[in-house]
């Protein structure tokens, strides 16, 4: 069984979710992203197959003295400041070139409240069996998750319609490529209605108590 390396590209806390600043303030916002990465890191630590979690961040210093009580990780800055996702992306996977063999790399967004250890373990045991997995977002616009041997990464398209272009680029490739449509995967926090719908998925009273369900 290949060992299975995992890609999280991370912003600045203080400067995200800013689609949520109608309803929540800045320290508020920092502290929901801050919670949804702490419990993808968490899922990722579960599982015995992936090894690392490469944590690609706009802030080191920052990251680095938040997520120091995780043990998997390598936190790393990315090269080009603010250069966007399919530039932090292949900060990360250039690490991965560095091991023995043909890794498994999973690529993740750090806010996926619903994911589990065991999804990822499901993910990556379809690669067994094929070349590249991909799970779209609920909207299908974006891609939520992408698994692959190293030896058989695609181009990345992210923040670009990336969904179809990555299963376009998989395609052109003649991959084996299997499309998963979970909702551990699929569901992340981009606006109200998002935050709205997680919240009463888990049962929580306010804000507060649903970053305290995380």
């Amino acid at each position: 069984m290949n060992q299975a390396y995992a890609v999280v590209p991370v912003r600045d806390f203080e400067n995200a979710k800013q689609r949520l600043s109608g309803i929540l303030d800045r320290a508020q916002r920092a502290s929901l992203a801050r919670s949804l990465l702490s419990h993808v890191l968490r899922a990722l630590e579960g599982s015995d197959e992936v090894v690392e979690t490469i944590v690609v961040t706009s802030d080191e210093k920052e990251s680095r003295e938040f997520l120091n009580r995780f043990q998997k990780i390598r936190i790393v800055q990315e090269t080009s400041i603010h250069g966007g996702v399919n530039s932090a992306v292949n900060d990360g996977l250039a690490l991965t070139v560095q091991e023995i063999g043909d890794p498994k790399v999973l690529i993740l967004p750090s806010d996926l409240p619903l994911l589990s250890t065991e999804a990822v373990v499901r993910a990556l045991r379809l690669l067994d069996a094929n070349d590249l997995v991909i799970n779209p977002s609920l909207r299908k616009d974006g891609t939520n998750m992408l698994a692959f041997h190293y030896s058989k990464r695609i181009p990345f398209w992210y923040d670009h319609d990336s969904y179809q272009n990555h299963v376009r680029e998989a395609v052109s490739k003649k991959l084996l490529f299997v499309e998963t449509n979970w909702k551990e995967f699929s569901f992340d926090i981009d606006d109200n209605a998002d935050l709205d719908e997680v919240t009463k998925k888990f049962g929580a009273k306010s804000f507060a108590s649903f970053l305290s369900l995380l």
